[in-house]
């Protein structure tokens, strides 16, 4: 008998996890995958090949004493001969010459060689004599016992064939050193790198599926008319002048959606929704994927995911909200964001075991996921194991892209062609859904990327322009003088324009202007002023955007001062707003929150200036130049004038040409398979002089660092069965801190350092960072503006 694991929790055999692993990943592969060469049946064949063929490794005795008796030997490891069996077999058919079949089977090569690990393509540094020192051993094993073997092996050779598929010749290693360069080179074509990571993420998500013994879901569909039904109760006896207006573009949306034909539902992949803020895209662009996805399945496709990314997490909560309404308990609703825990950590018991609920949200089982633009864009250009598993679920898949306009200018090449290839070889339909749409397609085209074959963006709502021309609820008006002028000389400018009488918002560009400003404010207006930034824990933002809100609704009036963190989708809605300048989008995006729901006076004002650099350099001088260039000519600019601002905006920065960044990730990265290249793209700038710190704030926080300290512990000291049971409950229970998490900059705790947090475990868990006592809060963290600081350091 042949052991593919053998725990007191998983006894499996191996040729069972054999055929078990390449049956889901044949049925995992979606019928609109497609490569240069490679159709669906012929990748889904191939997808089947990896997993059957992805432990034979197992079979050698080296291995099976170490899984039975825990005997450590170089030669249990199984990955390299059960690659090379696969590449063996693979190329059987193909004539000598390197060509583009060899290519493929190479690339499945490398899916079976490092599937317990992260995928890599260079700097592998192995030759055809290492590799047969190598993998010599496991060979003479793997023949010595091929009867018994070919006995228990799934029924794909006979002795012969398995024979062939064993040989170490130099010839065949050859081959498999040298096509590195070759894709480099010769062969450069950036489909091997989509090919690749589909592949290695449809096999390492089977294989821990099973492992894991995950059972397998049914796909459920999201009615349409559940959107409907929604709307319906969520406007019951409510009289908006703007819910007639969203009522029209949802209409209008549908009705363009209805008029295609069913070869146009099959062909397009790439849709925009532009539309001013406020007009109800989240909920529109759900109904477009609904019906999409209806659509899709009655022309029978498998019923296609919705995967809803979000650029902020602040906004995540309210958009979940809505979608837990809508999808009710029969649809498999998951969130996955690194401020999600699974379960409650603290809860005595859960209904299902912890390590099961995390491979399943790690691996988006799911009918509607929830996500993020750091999980989505980080995971696709990545190497790492963990990562990648997800992305096979994009195949097929319906994504909206919420507030696109928020992704950094110097990324939309990159992130365009990186939509347009994965619509062209993954079959995923794209909704980019902005106010202010930044022209991705267009910045796509700069990489000159000219065999990625797509149909045009669709727009949803073609007449967008009747929206936003009739709308007159914000103006923005240029406080701009020829120098930027000193923090009092804002607060006498806000002073003079705010009456009092109502609500006002204030966003500007670092945490050090927002605390100074705040507390300026304070004096001027006792207990009226709210303070938002990440300087606050994540807790304590949402009990600031819930006092905000409250307030808004009785009508009492307030000042929010807030960094960035108030923009795109925040759902308050201020009488005035100043803004500190910013790129446009950013501007528009603040001009979002005043008069949200236009049932106000019309054109109330969001006042623009630039105060004197605080030593934070968010936007650079040539950004802020190009928006001083429009006020320039126009001290105010009413918000029916906005989507000619926008135009203009991304044709000037268009005229800038490509970014280095997203030109070296494309071609080195991408291309040329280097995953090492790809390790620079960052969404976030997160500077490497970057603190975390845990504020014990409240009596959950501390049962959670016990519960932490406690688990890592465990982890050193349990059974290898136990393991991934205490690992899973230590990553929800990690999940579940962070709403009490900051990221400080290292200068600002010099002065009033904090205490190691493993200090709290009197040493016993060694950790990165640091810990505020509940009992010293006072010293180092303010109830209402968060971090303290001793110097004039900042963070933004």
């Amino acid at each position: 008998m042949f052991w593919a694991h053998y725990n007191k929790k998983n006894k499996q055999l191996l040729p069972e996890h054999l055929q078990l692993v390449a049956d889901g990943s044949l049925n995992a592969v979606s019928e609109s995958v497609y490569f240069d060469g490679i159709g669906f049946e012929k990748f889904a064949h191939m997808a089947w090949q990896c997993g059957i063929f992805h432990d034979l490794g197992k079979y050698t005795e080296y291995f099976q004493t170490y899984l039975l008796h825990g005997v450590q030997s170089h030669d249990k490891d199984h990955a390299g001969i059960s690659a090379l069996f696969l590449f063996n077999y693979l190329i059987q058919q193909i004539d000598n010459p390197i060509n583009i079949d060899k290519i493929f089977s190479f690339l499945c090569y490398l899916v079976v060689r490092f599937h317990h690990g992260n995928l890599r393509v260079h700097r592998v540094n192995m030759t055809p004599r290492d590799m047969i020192l190598e993998l010599q051993n496991k060979q003479a094993n793997l023949l010595r016992n091929a009867t018994s073997i070919l006995n228990a092996f799934p029924n794909e050779c006979d002795k012969k064939l398995f024979d062939k598929c064993l040989c170490l010749d130099e010839k065949t290693l050859q081959i498999i050193c040298d096509i590195p360069h070759l894709i480099k080179k010769r062969y450069k074509n950036p489909q091997w790198f989509f090919f690749l990571i589909l592949l290695f993420s449809i096999l390492i998500d089977q294989d821990k599926l099973d492992s894991g013994k995950i059972e397998k879901k049914f796909r459920k569909q999201v009615e349409p008319s559940s959107i409907l039904a929604y709307l319906q109760e969520k406007n019951k006896g409510k009289k908006l002048n703007l819910n007639e207006r969203r009522e029209n573009a949802r209409r209008d949306i549908m009705e363009n959606l209805t008029l295609m034909t069913d070869q146009e539902i099959v062909d397009q992949r790439l849709f925009t929704l532009t539309a001013p803020t406020g007009i109800g895209k989240t909920l529109a662009s759900m109904q477009v994927a609904t019906y999409l996805a209806q659509r899709m399945q009655s022309l029978g496709f498998k019923i296609p995911r919705i995967i809803t990314a979000i650029p902020f997490v602040n906004i995540i909560e309210q958009t979940l909200d809505e979608y837990r309404k809508i999808c009710g308990k029969e649809i498999n609703l998951l969130a996955h964001y690194h401020l999600q825990a699974i379960a409650d950590p603290l809860a005595k018991e859960n209904d299902y075991p912890l390590e099961k609920v995390l491979l399943e949200t790690e691996s988006w089982e799911a009918d509607v996921i929830m996500t993020t633009y750091v999980q989505l864009f980080h995971s696709l250009l990545s190497g790492r194991n963990r990562d990648l598993k997800k992305i096979n679920k994009l195949a097929g898949s319906i994504v909206i892209l919420d507030e696109v306009q928020a992704l950094p200018d110097r990324y939309l090449p990159l992130i365009g062609n990186l939509i347009k290839r994965l619509s062209m070889h993954f079959g995923t339909r794209f909704i980019l859904m902005t106010a202010t749409q930044p022209r991705i397609m267009d910045f796509a085209e700069m990489l000159k990327d000219t065999n990625c074959n797509v149909q045009p963006v669709k727009e949803l709502l073609p007449n967008n322009d009747v929206y936003f021309e009739g709308l007159s609820r914000t103006k923005f008006i240029s406080l701009i003088a020829d120098k930027a002028i000193t923090e009092d000389q804002f607060i006498k400018a806000f002073h003079s324009n705010y009456d009092g009488t109502n609500a006002a918002l204030i966003v500007v560009n670092t945490i050090k202007r927002s605390l100074s400003i705040y507390n300026k404010l304070q004096n001027l207006y006792p207990r009226r002023v709210l303070y938002l930034s990440t300087n606050i824990i994540p807790k304590a933002r949402k009990r600031v955007i819930r006092k905000a809100t409250k307030y808004l609704r009785y009508k009492i009036p307030f000042i929010l001062v807030s960094t960035q963190t108030i923009e795109a989708g925040v759902d308050l809605d201020f009488d005035l707003a100043f803004r500190d300048l910013a790129p446009l989008p950013s501007l528009i995006q603040t001009a979002g929150r005043v008069n949200r729901n236009n049932d106000k006076a019309s054109h109330l004002p969001v006042y623009v200036t630039e105060i004197e650099n605080d030593g934070g350099m968010i936007y650079g001088t040539e950004q802020k130049n190009r928006v001083k260039a429009i006020f320039k000519n126009k001290a105010v600019i009413c918000e029916e004038e906005f989507r000619g601002l926008v135009n203009e905006y991304y044709s000037q920065l268009l005229s800038h040409g490509l970014d280095d960044v997203s030109k070296n990730i494309w071609e080195k990265g991408i291309i040329e398979l280097d995953f090492e290249q790809l390790n620079k793209f960052e969404l976030i700038d997160r500077c490497d002089d970057i603190a975390d710190v845990f504020v014990e704030f409240d009596d959950k926080a501390k049962s959670l660092a016990d519960l932490y300290i406690k688990l890592r512990i465990q982890l050193n000291e349990v059974e290898k069965e136990e393991y991934f049971e205490v690992k899973a409950n230590l990553k929800n229970a990690i999940a579940a801190m962070q709403v009490y998490f900051l990221s400080v900059r290292v200068k600002r705790i010099k002065e009033n350092k904090p205490l190691q947090f493993e200090d709290r475990s009197l040493g016993k868990v060694k950790s990165n960072f640091y810990w505020i006592p509940k009992e010293q809060m006072t010293e180092y963290y303010d109830f209402f503006t968060g971090y303290k600081d001793e110097g004039e350091a900042f963070i933004y």
